[in-house]
């Protein structure tokens, strides 16, 4: 039993790992676009 629980933790974890890159790429688009348009109003 224990032989299968490993590799799906292991999924798991790349799933993971994948969804915080993800997000952290999203985050930072959002910050560029918010940035770009705090500037745009400025002038």
């Amino acid at each position: 039993m224990k032989l299968f629980k490993l590799p799906v933790l292991k999924h798991w974890s790349y799933l993971a790992d994948f969804v915080v890159i993800v997000l952290g790429i999203i985050v930072a688009f959002s910050l560029d676009n918010w940035n770009s348009e705090r500037k745009r109003e400025k002038r």
